[in-house]
């Protein structure tokens, strides 16, 4: 069925059926003749050599060569959909580049300062130093990715990340200073997030989002909505939620930062009910552990 599938042909038919039996019948007796042919070649160098029978000649090959045409009758015939499933998979894999970016901060295991010290020694972003710092280095990957056109990044953060802040903006002057955060609405962070509530984070989540993505925020801008992504590579289970179901809202791209390949691969994330589902049962434990913990203090 795999291979069914890489050829273009979604479901076995009575025709696909007959299709592949005939050319498998015909390999057998396309490989039988040229055995027969070799047998023919054979007697014309022996000691006494016999007088080519041509007839016997082509009724050997012919079922070979036909074969041949055959193969590459098929091999055009699906050229064209093998090109084109190869460049959609390589295709969905990319990333364009936005510019705007929203992206939610955890708390690293290493204080502000010393991620600002590391920014200011690394001459280039990279995976050996920057991208490995645990919490943080794949948003710096994220933001990297869109480094030509980057003009705008809004950063959700909790009471507990918001000093980390302060990391994205000293990536952001050092290695895109055409970027800025721009969390403003007035004299108002609108990307502090102060609810401390698991369902209400969620909520708070998603109406920033929406406020974010409002045409009032963009038209102040010149932004479209089509202009910014969002990164859900780092933040807790809840806002993770929060800008996934957002997202579902309003249509918004979504990218993730890959680390289990140890190469940092940004991709695109296409919502599934699966993602939905696996994001959703991580956060039901996240939250039982909690309740469960709780309890037992």
């Amino acid at each position: 069925m795999t291979a069914l599938k890489i050829l273009g042909i979604d479901r076995i038919t009575p025709k696909i059926i007959i299709t592949g039996i005939g050319t498998l019948a015909w390999l057998g007796i396309a490989t039988n003749g040229l055995y027969e042919f070799w047998k023919l070649l054979l007697t014309v160098f022996a000691e006494r050599p016999l007088v080519l029978n041509w007839l016997n000649i082509f009724i050997n090959l012919f079922p070979f060569f036909s074969f041949c045409a055959w193969i590459s009758y098929i091999y055009l015939k699906f050229k064209p959909i093998l090109n084109q499933r190869s460049m959609d998979e390589t295709t969905s894999q990319v990333v364009n580049q936005h510019r705007g970016m929203v992206l939610s901060l955890s708390k690293p295991q290493k204080p502000p300062e010393e991620i600002n010290k590391i920014i200011l020694a690394t001459k280039q972003p990279d995976i050996s130093l920057l991208y490995k710092e645990q919490s943080i280095g794949q948003l710096f990957k994220g933001l990297y990715h869109h480094k030509d056109v980057l003009q705008y990044v809004w950063p959700l953060a909790t009471k507990d990340s918001m000093p980390y802040r302060e990391c994205i903006k000293e990536f952001l002057n050092k290695f895109m200073p055409n970027a800025k955060i721009y969390d403003r609405d007035g004299h108002k962070n609108i990307c502090h997030l102060t609810e401390s509530g698991e369902l209400e984070l969620i909520e708070q989540v998603k109406s920033l989002l929406s406020k974010i993505y409002s045409k009032e925020n963009l038209n102040h801008i010149s932004l479209k909505s089509t202009d910014i992504i969002v990164d859900i590579s780092g933040g807790t289970k809840s806002i993770t939620i929060g800008l996934i179901f957002g997202a579902l809202d309003s249509s918004i791209d979504i990218q993730y930062v890959e680390q289990q390949s140890g190469k940092y691969n940004v991709i695109p994330l296409a919502i599934k009910p699966g993602i939905i589902l696996d994001k959703m049962g991580e956060y039901l434990l996240e939250l039982y552990s909690k309740i469960h913990i709780a309890k037992v203090g």
